[in-house]
């Protein structure tokens, strides 16, 4: 994966309300499609969905998310915060 400058937040908070695992769903051979438009689950080897799949496959700019185990991780690197003091010191 290429290294690319992106922004995100992230929370950590009590849960309240029942929350769905998209590995357990993935587990049961299903496709998992989240948009603020629309979210959808269906069968993964349906035609749509492998039409969808070939369609991020082919996108330039796409992130791309890594399962380990039960776990969805988004690979990443802090960029370290810049330093007030001057690098090279007599």
């Amino acid at each position: 994966m290429d290294a690319k400058d992106k922004r995100a937040c992230f929370q950590a908070a009590q849960v309240r309300k029942t929350l769905l695992a998209v590995s357990g769903v993935c587990d049961k051979e299903r496709f998992c499609f989240f948009d603020n438009d629309g979210s959808w689950i269906c069968d993964r080897n349906s035609p749509e969905a492998i039409a969808i799949r070939k369609l991020i496959n082919a996108m330039k700019n796409e992130i791309g998310v890594e399962r380990k185990g039960g776990i969805y991780v988004l690979p990443m690197w802090l960029k370290p915060a810049p330093s007030t003091e001057p690098v090279f010191h007599r």
